[in-house]
């Protein structure tokens, strides 16, 4: 790659975007006009030598501050189980007695937006992998092998189809006369 010297005023946008990640705000601390400064930051972004640059401090700063994905993984492991320990009953506003419910249970309160919050963190870690969406194909078919198969049930189905034949295809059922 030929990296080229940055400008001083890139190199100022670089360090104050890590600030808050906004660019326009950055590129006004940096030095550039707050009338451009909306079309500024996006151009600064997309400058491969100002985005190496952002990363590369990114990275400084995450091992200075001791910031790894097993990190935030611990630290949404915790939040998931402070938010769920914080079990509190629900009381009657008047009679501070605790309410049940209709079936006579005892109804509890806790943080579940903030352990839904953690557990989808948690379930996105690489590791974890809970919403990862997987395919699993089987048989020794190609492609090209599997779209003929599904035309031939199609065509025994009787299903009707608007398209005509490919060229070396026999007609489809809805095309017979």
């Amino acid at each position: 790659m030929n990296k080229r010297k940055l400008t001083s005023r890139q190199q100022r946008f670089a360090e104050q975007y890590i600030v808050d990640l906004n660019a326009k705000r950055a590129a006004i601390r940096a030095g550039y006009s707050p009338k451009t400064a909306h079309s500024a930051g996006p151009r600064l972004l997309a400058d491969v030598d100002v985005a190496a640059a952002i990363e590369k401090t990114k990275k400084v700063r995450a091992a200075e501050a001791g910031v790894d994905a097993a990190w935030v993984l611990a630290q949404a492991v915790q939040v998931y189980q402070r938010c769920v320990q914080e079990v509190r009953p629900v009381l009657h506003p008047k009679t501070r007695k605790q309410l049940q419910d209709g079936d006579g249970n005892s109804i509890f309160r806790f943080n579940a937006a903030g352990a839904n919050a953690a557990l989808t963190l948690i379930g996105k870690h690489v590791e974890v992998g809970a919403f990862e969406e997987r395919l699993a194909v089987s048989g020794n078919l190609s492609v090209a092998e599997r779209i003929m198969a599904g035309r031939a049930r199609v065509r025994m189905a009787g299903i009707t189809h608007s398209r005509s034949a490919l060229p070396g295809e026999a007609p489809l059922a809805s095309q017979r006369h």
